[in-house]
C-alpha cells in the first residue's frame, strides 16, 4: 500500500503543491484589485482636489504617496507570487501581503464594504492553504533554484524606474513652484462675482412655492494653505445665506434642488455632486468655468446657499 511522504526533503525539492498554486492566485488577485483601486483612485482624487481648490503643492505631496502606493504593493505581490514555494524569501513576502490585504479591507470596510469582497477573497486564497502541512513546508524552505535572486534583480529595477518615471511625470503636472492655479480674477473682484452667483441662485430658490424664508447671511475670507502652512497672499472667499429647514424630499426643499439641477447647467455651471448627505439632506455642488463654486445644502435643520471663490491672489496694497 502507496503511503504519501509527509516529511518533505530539508530543502522542499520534489513536486510543488497544490495548495502553493492557491496562494499565488490569491496573490494575482490581490494585485489586479490593488492596480484596478489606483487607477480608480487617481481620477477621483483629481475630482476632489479641484472642489476642495487644493494647491498645486498639496497635490504634489499627495500623488506622490499615491505613486508609491500603487507600485509598492503590486511589487511584493510579484515577487511573492513568483517566490512563494521557490526560495524561503517568499514567505516573508506572503505575510507583507497578508497584512496589506487586511488593511485594505478594514480601510474599505467603513466605506464601501462591496470594494472589500475581493479583498476578502484574495485573504482566503492566501490563508486556508496554509493549514495543509505540505505547502507550509515548501513554502519554509522552497526548492533551492539555480539563481534564487533572479525575480528581485529584474522586479526591483523595473519598479523603481516606474516609480522614478512616475514622480517626474507628478512633479511637471503639478509644480510645486506654483502655489495655487492660475485664476481669471482676484481677490479684488471676488465679493462681486459671489454676489453675482448668490443673487443668480436666489433668483432659482425664490421662484418656487413657499420657498423657505431668510434667517442670515454672511461674508468673509480666510488666508489659503500652500501646501506648506498658511500663505497670506492667497485667500479664499465666501458668501453665506442661511433660510429655515426645508425637508429634503419633500416640499419646497426637493422644489429647491429640482430647480438648482434644471437651471444650473444651462447657465454656464457644472453639476459636480448631487447627493444625500449623513444626517438625511442632500448637497448640490457646482463650479463655473471661472472657478466660482456654489453649494446647495437642504436639510431639516437648515438650508444653505453657499458661494465660493477658491484660492485667489489677494490684490496689491495701494
Amino acid at each position: 500500500m502507496d503511503h504519501e511522504q509527509t516529511t518533505p526533503n530539508p530543502r522542499g525539492r520534489g513536486s510543488t503543491p497544490a495548495g502553493v498554486g492557491v496562494i499565488r492566485i490569491g496573490l494575482a488577485i490581490q494585485l489586479l484589485t490593488g492596480a484596478i483601486g489606483m487607477l480608480l483612485v487617481y481620477p477621483l482624487l483629481l475630482g476632489i482636489g479641484a472642489m476642495a481648490g487644493y494647491a498645486t503643492a498639496q497635490f504634489n505631496s499627495t500623488t506622490v504617496i499615491l505613486s508609491v502606493a500603487a507600485l509598492v504593493l503590486p511589487t511584493l505581490c510579484l515577487l511573492a507570487i513568483v517566490q512563494i514555494g521557490r526560495t524561503e524569501r517568499g514567505g516573508g513576502y506572503l505575510r507583507v501581503a497578508v497584512a496589506a490585504t487586511v488593511v485594505q479591507i478594514l480601510v474599505l470596510l467603513p466605506f464601501y464594504a462591496v470594494a472589500a469582497i475581493p479583498s476578502a477573497a484574495a485573504l482566503l486564497f492566501e490563508l486556508v492553504p496554509l493549514a495543509g502541512g505540505r505547502t507550509r513546508e515548501r513554502i519554509r524552505h522552497g526548492s533551492s533554484p539555480e539563481r534564487p535572486a533572479l525575480p528581485e534583480q529584474i522586479v526591483l529595477p523595473s519598479a523603481a524606474a516606474a516609480l522614478a518615471g512616475l514622480l517626474v511625470w507628478n512633479a511637471a503636472a503639478s509644480d510645486v513652484e506654483v502655489r495655487h492655479p492660475e485664476r481669471e480674477f482676484d481677490g479684488a473682484e471676488a465679493p462681486a462675482r459671489l454676489e453675482a452667483a448668490i443673487e443668480e441662485a436666489l433668483s432659482v430658490v425664490e421662484e418656487i412655492d413657499r420657498s423657505p424664508p431668510l434667517e442670515d447671511h454672511r461674508s468673509g475670507d480666510t488666508p489659503c494653505s500652500d501646501g506648506a502652512g498658511r500663505d497670506d497672499d492667497w485667500s479664499e472667499h465666501r458668501l453665506v445665506y442661511r433660510f429655515e429647514g426645508t425637508p429634503p424630499r419633500s416640499g419646497p426643499g426637493l422644489a429647491a434642488l429640482e430647480a438648482m439641477r434644471e437651471h444650473l447647467p444651462e447657465h454656464d455651471w457644472e453639476i459636480t455632486s448631487n447627493e444625500p448627505s449623513g444626517d438625511g439632506g442632500h448637497h448640490l455642488y457646482a463650479v463655473r468655468h471661472d472657478g466660482v463654486r456654489l453649494r446647495l445644502i437642504v436639510a431639516e435643520a437648515h438650508t444653505i446657499l453657499e458661494a465660493d471663490s477658491g484660492c485667489v491672489e489677494n490684490p496689491e496694497p495701494d
